[in-house]
């Protein structure tokens, strides 16, 4: 028999270096509306802590706060202007050709976000987190309505607030 010693959490946790808390091993995640639900998974984790915390990500020597798409406002106005036109492109184009199924996670990414959006961050963000190429992960985790929120043009914060 071999004994191990086990954290709450197991995989996925967070851990404390220097001050700062980092995500180990997946998400912390629970995607269910259930009340039930979640609270029969949280009644198996035992004592734990909510804390809030702000994740940013770095693009280009800028950290933007997460998710990318809301973090938008933080670059410089060419920078903001060209994601602005990758995500109005690729909302007109859905709007043109109405709902498609995507492919892979690769076409729904690019169909959702457009192309400029898609290959300077989702994509290669996504296939380091799945360590394999995006047109080789199915789609249908994502692509079920009301699953994610989808981009809208109001919701983006293209222009700074600071003038």
């Amino acid at each position: 028999m071999v004994c191990i010693d086990v954290e709450p959490g197991g995989l996925l946790r967070s851990i404390s270096i220097k001050g700062y808390l980092f995500d180990i091993g997946g998400s912390h995640v629970v995607f269910s509306k259930d009340p039930a639900v979640l609270n029969g998974i949280l009644s198996l984790v035992g004592e734990r802590t909510r804390k809030a915390g702000k994740a940013y990500i770095s693009l280009n020597g800028y950290l933007l706060p997460y998710p990318f798409e809301n973090g938008i406002y933080v670059l410089p106005p060419e920078q903001r202007a060209r994601y602005g036109h990758s995500i109005i492109l690729a909302l007109l184009e859905n709007a043109r050709h109405g709902e498609r199924k995507p492919a892979s996670l690769r076409d729904w990414i690019v169909n959702t976000f457009g192309r400029e959006v898609a290959e300077d961050y989702l994509i290669p963000y996504n296939e380091k987190i799945w360590k394999r190429p995006v047109d080789q992960i199915s789609a249908d985790w994502v692509y079920t309505p009301g699953r994610l929120p989808l981009p809208g043009v109001v919701q983006y914060r293209f222009m700074s607030t600071t003038y």
